[in-house]
């Protein structure tokens, strides 16, 4: 009964969209052993240098691609991505096809040393 209010609402995929949200947060939830985070606690020039090419290369994708390759990066499938953004499947899957494809020729251009 409850469930048809909010069909006739619309607002069952929005629904949708929060409980693969909320499932991605648990999900994130782990157990750490205190011991390893020591490697963790201050990371090398190397790894920085590494990481601001990562986020570099990241911020230099649309907006909607970034969205899909973030969500996918969390182990959502493309239907489950598909639901939460209320997308079709098959646009989903050429726009994580694209995301990929750009990332990937932004970290190698960002790997590039300077002339």
């Amino acid at each position: 009964m409850l469930e048809n209010s909010y069909v006739a609402s619309g607002m069952l995929p929005q629904l949708h969209g929060l409980r693969i949200l909320s499932h991605m947060q648990v999900r994130r939830l782990v157990q750490v052993d205190p011991d390893r985070l020591s490697a963790f606690a201050a990371p090398s020039p190397g790894a920085r240098l590494v990481a601001r090419g990562l986020l570099r290369a990241f911020h230099r994708l649309r907006p909607e691609l970034r969205e899909i390759l973030s969500l996918a990066a969390t182990g959502l499938s493309s239907h489950e991505i598909a639901a939460s953004l209320s997308l079709p499947r098959p646009t989903v899957a050429t726009r994580l096809r694209l995301a990929r494809r750009l990332f990937a020729r932004a970290l190698t251009r960002s790997q590039r040393w300077p002339r």
